[in-house]
């Protein structure tokens, strides 16, 4: 498999554990600034940004996602605290490959481009120009390839 192309086959809620993928999508709801719930479909294509939207969702807006089945939020807490710009995917199976407990965790807010995929907690693959201000640290391109690499097989 082409690391530069890693595919979601499924990407759980950490609430209701219900897959959110479906094919080539990803289903959430996005709760805008006027409090208005869509639905949004993003690519299952890591580092693939595409957000599709009936409702026009404006660049750099705060999003509140959310899970389509039990309405619970997305967002990544971190000690304790729920993380805003954060959200997350548990339970990530990648095509192609047996381990079925990787996080998927990305940015909420339209227009940010950063995506992490660890493994027990470990960091394997990031995508996305806006990676390292929403994530700090950034290994090496080549030292997280490596990693994934050497995780893949």
């Amino acid at each position: 498999m082409n690391k530069t192309n890693i595919v979601l086959e499924k990407g759980r809620c950490p609430h209701c554990r219900l897959n959110l993928c479906d094919g080539e999508i990803i289903n959430i709801w996005a709760k805008l600034l006027d409090g208005v719930t869509v639905p949004v479909q993003l690519s299952t294509t890591v580092g693939d940004y595409t957000v599709k939207s009936e409702s026009p969702i404006h660049d750099q807006e705060k999003l509140t996602i959310l899970c389509p089945y039990c309405g619970c939020s997305l967002h990544k807490e971190e000690e304790g605290v729920i993380n805003q710009n954060k959200c997350e995917l548990v339970d990530v199976k990648i095509v192609g490959d047996s381990y079925g407990k990787y996080t998927l965790e990305f940015l909420s807010d339209m227009g940010q481009q950063g995506t992490i995929l660890k493994k027990n907690g470990i960091e394997v693959y990031h995508k996305g120009k806006d990676y390292e201000r929403a994530f700090g640290e950034v290994h090496a391109n080549n030292e997280t390839d490596k990693m994934y690499t050497d995780i893949r097989g």
